[in-house]
């Protein structure tokens, strides 16, 4: 009697059966919005819509890291008009006068110590 066995050599395979750039779209999506932002989400945008020109299976995670690239774009450009709205309030307003003149918490006039 002869025995056959089958080869069960492992092969490697795409990931998750060729839906690679959805998920480094979403992946890059999700850390466009908590910590990257700008760096992150314009390749989150790239990789979803060429995972949606494709036709991978996963169409909700390219939608998803579409969404949430922008999402994170969106943040990154308001916290740049914040910090330059906050720069132009410090140049234009005249940071040299104090709030309280040093004078007037004394209460005789300065010109009036005699040392």
């Amino acid at each position: 009697m002869t025995q056959h066995f089958e080869d069960k050599t492992l092969t490697s395979r795409s990931p998750a059966n060729g839906n690679g750039l959805a998920i480094a779209s979403l992946i890059l999506g999700i850390l466009s919005v908590t910590v990257l932002f700008i760096i992150s989400g314009i390749p989150a945008i790239i990789t979803g819509i060429l995972a949606l020109r494709r036709g991978q299976k996963e169409r909700a995670m390219s939608i998803a890291g579409i969404v949430l690239g922008s999402i994170g774009i969106v943040l990154s450009l308001l916290f740049i008009l914040a910090i330059i709205f906050v720069v132009y309030l410090g140049i234009t307003t005249n940071s040299y006068e104090p709030w309280i003149d040093p004078a007037d918490t004394f209460d005789m006039p300065v010109e009036s110590i005699r040392v």
